[in-house]
């Protein structure tokens, strides 16, 4: 069983069942069960001009906190809108994968092959 503040959602006690993984990243603890797929995606503020680049679980939940100015970066270039996904069977390769967009020659694709604007 596990059980979730409301406050801040930081998983409180819980007994990891055969077939689950657990991880950190800042302070939060992450379940990871059978069968869960993880989303890499790009998102686009037309009227910024800019591109954000993350991972998650539950794409529909994450975008709206994008939008709702939910997160201390993007909430200054809302609207956005998902421009590119991959899923992915475990988080460490989605984070792999989030890192190579992430660097100069993935944000490179992302302007250039899904976007069409050469900025680089």
């Amino acid at each position: 069983m596990v059980e979730h503040s409301a406050v801040n959602r930081r998983v409180v006690s819980s007994n990891l069942t055969r077939g689950a993984k657990a991880s950190r990243n800042r302070g939060f603890l992450f379940l990871q069960l059978e069968g869960n797929m993880f989303t890499v995606y790009v998102i686009y503020s037309e009227n910024y001009d800019k591109i954000y680049i993350g991972q998650t679980i539950d794409l529909e939940n994450r975008i709206m906190e994008h939008n709702d100015g939910l997160s201390n970066y993007t909430k200054k270039y809302i609207p956005w809108k998902v421009i590119h996904t991959e899923v992915f069977n475990s988080r460490s390769t989605a984070l792999k994968r989030e890192k190579q967009l992430k660097s100069s020659r993935g944000r490179s694709y992302i302007w250039k092959d899904i976007l069409g604007i050469p900025k680089f």
